[in-house]
C-alpha cells in the first residue's frame, strides 16, 4: 500500500488510537497526493470520515485551505442531505404503522443517528427498508400515494425517469428488491429520495435469512415513532451477509461498488458500539441458524486484513469453515456459476472497476439485457 492507501484505511473510523493518529499526522508532515486521496475515499464511501481526521490532525497546517474548506463543505452538506432524509423516514414509519406495515429499516437508516451518532459522518444513498414478500405491494403502493414511482433520477435534466414494467419485473426476480421507488424533493440537500425495499437478503431465493430476520425483529422507537428493528446480533449478521453478497455477486462488479470500505467500517463501528452484547460464540450459532456462515466469515477476515483488529480473529476461529476458496470468487446474477478473480483483494479494492476481471461475457450481457433493460 501507498501513503495515501494506508491514510484512508486509517482515517476511516471513527475513533483513532494515539499511535494510528501519530501514522496519520506523519503522512501529512510528509506531504500527501490530496487529489488521489480524495478520489479513494469518495469511491470508499468515507471523505466525510477522512476529511474531519485529517483536518484535525493537521497541526502544522500542511494541507491547503482550499482542502479544508472541501471537507468542511462535503461533512456539513452531508449532515443536511441526511437531516432531510430522516425528516421523510419519520412520515414514512409513520404511514408504516398506520397501515400495519412491518418495515425494518437497514444499513443507514440505523447506523447514521445510533452508530455514528452524527449525521454528518454517514451518507445515506437511500432508505434501505426489509419487508415481508406478503407486504410488498401494500408498502409499494402506499408510498405510490406519498408520491414515490419505481423509477430513476437524472441530476443533469431535475427529471425522473420512471421504469419499465419490464425492468421492475426483471429486478423483483433477481435481485432480492423492488426497484427504487423515488421522489423529488424541493431540498437543495435532498433534491431526490430513493427507497429500497429488501426482500431476499442474500439472494438464495428460499428467503431462510429474511423470514429469521423479519420473525426476531424487536418492536422499538426511532424518533419518537413505534418501530420494528433487528436484534444487534441479527443487525451484525445482517451487515455480513449484505457486505458478501454485494462484494461476489456480478450485479455489483457491473455497477462497480462490490468492494468499498464503508461497508467494512459499517461492520466494525457497529462490532465496537455493542462489544458488551456480540459475543463471539452466540454469533457463530447465529450464523448457522441464517445459513450465513460464509457471509460471516468472508466478512469479518477482509474486515481483520483492513483494520487488523483482533476481535475478527475471535470470531473466525469458531466457524466451521475448512475450504476458503470463496475469499477469491464471485458469481453471476443467478449463482449457477463461479469464477475466480484475477487480481488479489487488494488490488480490486484500490481500483475504480474491477469489470474487466468478467470473464463470461455471455452471462453478462444476459445479466445488463435483463437487469439494466439493455
Amino acid at each position: 500500500m501507498n501513503k495515501e492507501q494506508k491514510v484512508l484505511l486509517l482515517c476511516s473510523r471513527l475513533q483513532l488510537s494515539e499511535a494510528e493518529k501519530q501514522q496519520v499526522f506523519e503522512a501529512i508532515e510528509s506531504g500527501l497526493n490530496l487529489q488521489y486521496l480524495i478520489a479513494l475515499a469518495i469511491k470508499h464511501k468515507v471523505l466525510q470520515l477522512v476529511g474531519q481526521h485529517l483536518i484535525s490532525l493537521d497541526i502544522n497546517g500542511k494541507i491547503d485551505y482550499q482542502y479544508k474548506r472541501l471537507f468542511d463543505f462535503y461533512y456539513l452538506g452531508n449532515k443536511e442531505r441526511n437531516k432531510a432524509i430522516f425528516t421523510q423516514f419519520t412520515l414514512i414509519i409513520e404511514n408504516f404503522e398506520r397501515h400495519n406495515i412491518k418495515a425494518v429499516p437497514l444499513k443507514g437508516a440505523y447506523l447514521a443517528p445510533y452508530v455514528y451518532k452524527d449525521l454528518g459522518l454517514r451518507s445515506l444513498n437511500d432508505l434501505d427498508f426489509l419487508l415481508s414478500v406478503d407486504d410488498l405491494d401494500k408498502a409499494s403502493k402506499l408510498i405510490g400515494e406519498m408520491g414515490f414511482i419505481p423509477g430513476n433520477f437524472n441530476r443533469r435534466t431535475d427529471e425522473i425517469k420512471p421504469a419499465s414494467r419490464k425492468n421492475v419485473l426483471a429486478h423483483r426476480m433477481l435481485g432480492g428488491n423492488l426497484y427504487q421507488h423515488v421522489k423529488k424533493n424541493d431540498n437543495p440537500f435532498l433534491k431526490c429520495l430513493s427507497i429500497d425495499f429488501s426482500f431476499d437478503v442474500d439472494l438464495k431465493r428460499n428467503f431462510h435469512a429474511s423470514r429469521e430476520l423479519l420473525a426476531h425483529a424487536v418492536e422499538s422507537n426511532i424518533f419518537g415513532n413505534k418501530i420494528f428493528l433487528l436484534k444487534p446480533i441479527d443487525f451484525l449478521i445482517h451487515l455480513c451477509i449484505h457486505l458478501y453478497k454485494e462484494s461476489s455477486n456480478i450485479q455489483w462488479v457491473t455497477f462497480q461498488q462490490e468492494c468499498n470500505l464503508i461497508k467494512f467500517c459499517d461492520l466494525r463501528e457497529f462490532f465496537l458500539n455493542h462489544a458488551d452484547t456480540l459475543i463471539p460464540e452466540q454469533i457463530a450459532i447465529r450464523a448457522n441458524e441464517l445459513a450465513a456462515v460464509k457471509a460471516v466469515y468472508f466478512s469479518f477476515y477482509y474486515l481483520g486484513e483492513i483494520y487488523l483488529d483482533e476481535f475478527s480473529k475471535n470470531v473466525l476461529e469458531l466457524l466451521p469453515i475448512s475450504d476458503t476458496d470463496f475469499l477469491e470468487e464471485f458469481n453471476s446474477y443467478d449463482m449457477r456459476t463461479t469464477q475466480k478473480w484475477r487480481k488479489t483483494f487488494w488490488e480490486r479494492f484500490f481500483s475504480l472497476s474491477n469489470k474487466d476481471e468478467i470473464i463470461d461475457n455471455e452471462k453478462q450481457k444476459e445479466f445488463e439485457n435483463r437487469f439494466l433493460g439493455k
